[in-house]
């Protein structure tokens, strides 16, 4: 097993007055590094109107020293405080450190959301969004939670040298249905927190066997090499 932290790390969330449509579709929020923060789908309303808030957790991962075939990985994140929201790992496109503008940076979502209206229309499910890993229903708020990555995010950390994700709530945020007139929230721990104890990071396995690539074909896509299954070989020709 190896740990790998992460480069960047930011909460970005729209906290406003308007429809759910309106701070969904928003091209920018609000920036928050803390060392520890959260993210949550909120609704209240009032005579000013409605107000509603979503967070995305965005993360960056220096994943060029990655260069075999992974046999696995979780993505480990320390919970504190509330542990209320479902929450799903995806695919995302920004890059560096995060920023407010990167509030709309989930790879492949259409901008603006189409049908984001509150009532699902505008879901993720069934989309070209890539999905990292399955929704996670429970969260721990005094300890580490963790997030098995799938086989898109194993290629992924293999393919490129930057491993970008992004967190988000998944029965309001990913389904497109506007939360009651309630929070719901989990706080964790960001990469500020002093020392590593709690920080966020990956953990993942390097397969057995031959993991690199031949003639540009990635070792996963290769079965067996003259008849020979390539989990029966540790080297060829002493590499």
């Amino acid at each position: 097993m190896a740990d790998l932290y992460p480069d960047y790390d930011g909460v970005v969330f729209k906290y406003a007055s308007g429809t759910w449509a309106s701070i969904r579709n928003a091209s920018s929020g609000t920036l928050n590094t803390a060392s520890s923060y959260n993210i949550q789908a909120l609704h209240s309303s009032g005579r000013g109107g409605n107000v509603y808030q979503i967070g995305r957790y965005f993360i960056e991962f220096d994943t060029s020293g990655i260069t075999s075939t992974l046999d696995s990985a979780t993505l480990k994140i320390y919970g504190v405080t509330s542990g209320t929201l479902d929450v799903i790992l995806l695919k995302s496109s920004q890059s560096g450190a995060v920023g407010t503008g990167d509030f709309n940076e989930i790879t492949n979502a259409s901008t603006p959301l189409t049908n984001s209206d509150g009532s699902g229309a505008g879901t993720f499910a069934s989309t070209s969004v890539v999905e990292y890993s399955s929704e996670i229903s429970t969260w721990s708020t005094s300890g580490y939670n963790d997030i098995a990555l799938n086989s898109d995010a194993l290629s992924d950390m293999v393919d490129n040298d930057t491993f970008n994700c992004v967190l988000v709530g998944f029965d309001y945020d990913w389904k497109d249905i506007a939360p009651s007139s309630a929070t719901y929230r989990i706080d964790f721990y960001q990469d500020a927190y002093t020392g590593t104890s709690r920080d966020p990071y990956i953990e993942y396995e390097i397969a057995t066997g031959y993991g690199h690539t031949v003639n540009g074909v990635a070792a996963a896509n290769i079965s067996k090499v003259d008849g020979v299954a390539t989990a029966n070989i540790s080297k060829v020709i002493g590499v």
